[in-house]
């Protein structure tokens, strides 16, 4: 057991000061420990808030000094064990790490700790390494699929490399800076499995982990000569040892055999091959430990290779295709889809959205499209399946990213302990839905469907990777319950200060084609409908949280003015048996009945319009409607129906008080009117149906504005997003996962000891921050006697 898993054996690691940095240096058997400490002696750092710790080999003497903390070795050992024994008795915060012969510009630390201070989703700073005969050492990183390590611009004149800071996989040996919590998290260097590919091995299970690791050239350091404490020469042995221990079980023996294949050919490969079989006893454990806490997809870590097939001979690439090995390293992902709603001929807005998204993303990727209801559906380009939880896992075992909606993941709970990226389609608030959906009925059902829809949001929020919503007003009351949640946070905000790479707007969009008339299924056809007739089209479903009661009113006045007016309902009965009947449905009908209107000037589809059929109903009609109750929930919904209307040019009459209305007003596509004014509903109503003029205008503002709510267009975020799918850096990254109940991380990083807190009472008296003071000792009182209200607030005093 290496000296950081017997940290990490103690469930506490050492007491970690704020501010401090353990700067780790090792004196070989030949080393000067007065050289090797010399240097930092151009090293720009404040002494209080440095701490050195000398890493002696066997028999190497030294005089102690003050400020400088030593490690003496039983036995001789590489540099990364070495590093790992002054690793494990540091107390800073941040480590770091300089070999032998290596001098660091004086702001080494200060870019350093720059870089990590800027974005909270860096872990790992990696420095620019120059030699001291003016030649580029390192200044980037690259990685074959085999685990080869290469060094990009090497040996070339340092001052022709450009300095482009960007994300990398692994440090150089010679320099680098780290989160101490992240170096023992994925307890360091690996000395006895990773000879020769040290840095590498650790940089790769830092991305495996949820870390960043980032390249900064202003980090800069000269190496000259070493001292004879390096490594051995870069081996088979270590890179076989490498991959075996890192790619996930999807990948692991297609590239583990293609590098056996080429290593054979390498000077020494043999004895590599037979070393590596006869350590897989010991490797199986380390390979376990590795995989069971990863929380990084392969396609998410591979990106960083940079160059993975570089020097692939032609008879390599025979062994590669043979065996697959290059699938990690497509840009082609798998993405499965999943609805809660009818896969069928007569499909609803989730159903429908999820089709056109599974449309969308095949054209690039290996789709799946699946319900957990009912499926009728077949479609060239990707599988439609129903699937039952057996065959939700074994698509989420398949896929690289599953895109879902509604209440997946309330039906399936092992979903929130998926390691995939999780894309969660928010564009129903349904929790607001429920308040109307739910006011009839008893006291304490009401409650519990509220409370139920809002803790199924909420999981979501806590687990998702990427969110999509349908309109900015709609993302700004989504940001409100994200914040609540805690998903935002300093490694979100870094990602992208408006938070786009979390939460997008995705509205529901249009068809691609325009609609074409297939059949007559209105004039002519309907019994009490004529060709001459003025259609107003209600274009979906009949809703609690919709106000059909005021329209129907409005068309018993209006038929004293245009007695050919005629309103039909396109669905009574959802497709989905699983939404029940609405109570507005009956009211609606009744009241119809009750003003003698059913059948005369009024008109209800029992059914439900089949999908690819609703087109012939739209253009039939003369304009659409939307009318909807004043709530909460009217002011943060999206309409879908009204996508329909402006797919076949419809103008449209509109409630106020939603997304919709003010495009409707802004854009001149029809008239909004005042919740449940009737005479105002039934004068738009006239307007539009009596005046040939104002109904062609509307067409042609909609025709104007059509194009920014088509398929291809409004999906571009997620099409984007699924080009290079990412986890979410605060879902992953273990120092912000201490926020949301992970208890080993809030050991890392949650905790501090008693001489923290006795120096932050003393800054607070001295700078006389009574309340302050006052204030933190209550959160620490109130979290002792309540230890179920604890959260990261108040573990801190």
């Amino acid at each position: 057991m290496n000296p950081i898993e017997k940290v990490l054996d103690r469930q506490l690691p050492p007491a970690a000061r704020p501010g401090l940095v353990s700067v780790v240096l090792v004196a070989g058997s030949s080393a000067e420990p007065g050289a090797v400490l010399g240097q930092l002696s151009g090293l720009h750092w404040p002494a209080d808030r440095m701490e050195v710790v000398l890493v002696l080999a066997p028999g190497v003497e030294f005089v102690a000094q003050p400020g400088v903390r030593t490690v003496v070795l039983d036995e001789v050992a590489t540099l990364a064990a070495a590093r790992n024994a002054g690793a494990a008795v540091a107390s800073g915060e941040l480590l770091a790490f300089l070999a032998p012969g290596v001098t660091p510009n004086p702001e080494w630390l200060v870019h350093s700790l720059g870089t990590l201070r800027d974005d909270a989703r860096v872990a790992a700073v990696a420095s620019r390494v120059d030699d001291t005969l003016g030649r580029a050492c390192f200044s980037g990183a690259t990685m074959s699929f085999a685990g080869q390590a290469g060094h990009p611009h090497a040996g070339e004149p340092s001052d022709a490399v450009p300095d482009l800071e960007a994300d990398v996989l692994f440090p150089a040996d010679e320099a680098f800076v780290i989160d101490a919590g992240a170096f023992r998290w994925v307890n360091g260097f690996d000395a006895e499995f990773a000879v020769g590919v040290e840095c590498p091995d650790l940089g790769w299970r830092l991305w495996l982990h949820g870390f960043r690791v980032r390249y900064d050239p202003r980090s800069r350091v000269v190496t000259s000569a070493t001292d004879g404490v390096d490594d051995p020469e870069c081996g088979l042995f270590g890179e076989l040892c490498m991959i075996y221990k890192n790619y996930d079980d999807a990948h692991l023996h297609s590239t583990l055999a293609a590098a056996i294949l080429r290593g054979g050919d390498r000077r020494g490969g043999t004895e590599d091959i037979d070393r590596f079989t006869s350590a897989l006893p010991q490797l199986g454990e380390a390979r376990r430990k590795i995989q069971a806490s990863r929380v990084t997809a392969d396609a998410e870590v591979v990106q960083h290779f940079v160059a993975p097939f570089a020097s692939v001979t032609e008879s390599d690439q025979a062994v590669l295709d043979a065996l697959g090995a290059q699938q990690v390293f497509s840009h082609r992902r798998r993405i499965a889809i999943v609805t809660p709603d009818v896969l069928k001929a007569q499909m609803a807005g989730p159903a429908i959205r999820a089709w056109q998204i599974a449309l969308a993303l095949s054209r690039e990727h290996d789709v799946q499209l699946a319900t957990t209801v009912r499926c009728e559906l077949t479609h060239p380009a990707f599988p439609v399946s129903h699937v039952d939880d057996a065959g939700l896992h074994a698509l989420e075992q398949w896929c690289d990213v599953l895109v879902f909606q509604g209440h997946i993941m309330e039906s399936h709970p092992w979903l929130e302990r998926s390691k995939k990226i999780l894309v969660v389609d928010i564009y129903d608030p349904f929790h607001l839905e429920v308040l109307e959906q739910a006011r009839d009925a008893p006291d304490h059902d009401r409650r519990r469907s509220v409370r139920m829809a809002v803790e199924v949001l909420n999981d979501q929020i806590a687990r998702g990777d990427f969110f999509l919503c349908a309109s900015e007003k709609q993302r700004d009351f989504w940001l409100g319950q994200f914040a609540a949640v805690g998903r935002i946070n300093p490694a979100v905000y870094d990602g992208g200060e408006n938070l786009e790479k979390l939460l997008t707007v995705v509205p529901f969009g249009v068809s691609d084609d325009p609609p074409r008339r297939t059949r007559t299924a209105l004039k002519g056809v309907v019994p009490g409908i004529g060709p001459d007739d003025h259609v107003i089209l209600w274009g979906g479903g009949v809703y609690n949280w919709l106000d059909p009661l005021t329209l129907v009113r409005a068309v018993d006045k209006l038929r004293e003015r245009l007695p050919t007016v005629r309103l039909f309902f396109m669905g009574l009965k959802h497709p989905n048996p699983d939404v029940p009947a609405m109570q507005m449905a009956y009211e609606t009908r009744k009241l119809a009945k009750e003003l003698d209107l059913v059948d005369t000037h009024v008109f209800f589809n029992e059914g439900w319009v089949e999908y690819q059929d609703r087109e012939n109903y739209l253009l039939e009609s003369d304009l659409g409607v939307s009318t909807h109750l004043d709530h909460v929930e009217t002011a943060f919904s999206f309409r879908t129906r009204i996508l329909d209307y402006l797919w076949a040019s419809l103008p449209i009459v509109a409630t106020d008080g939603d997304s919709f209305a003010e495009i409707i007003d802004a854009r001149g596509l029809g008239i909004t009117v005042p919740a449940g004014d009737v005479d105002a509903l039934e004068d738009a109503l006239f307007t539009l149906l009596s005046d040939d003029a104002r109904r062609e205008q509307c067409r042609t503002a909609i025709a104007g504005c059509v194009d920014e709510f088509r398929w291809n267009r409004v999906l571009s975020p997620i099409i984007e997003f699924c080009r290079d799918p990412r986890h979410a850096p605060d879902r992953v990254d273990p120092r912000q996962r201490g926020f949301i109940g992970d208890l080993r991380a809030q050991q890392m990083w949650g905790r501090q000891g008693w001489r923290h807190r006795a120096r932050v009472v003393l800054d607070h008296v001295r700078r006389r921050e009574y309340e302050d003071l006052s204030r933190k000792v209550r959160i620490r009182v109130r979290t002792l006697l309540f230890p179920e209200s604890d959260g990261p607030a108040a573990r801190r005093l």
